[in-house]
């Protein structure tokens, strides 16, 4: 993922992330 993500690095690919991470954070299902 590392090498692909920093290819392709774009803020719409790390506004993304963050809309499908954010949700997870709140439920604490799936959160590290």
């Amino acid at each position: 993922m590392d090498i692909e993500y920093l290819q392709q690095q774009s803020f719409w690919e790390d506004l993304k992330l963050i809309v499908l991470t954010v949700p997870v954070m709140i439920k604490g299902c799936g959160g590290v």
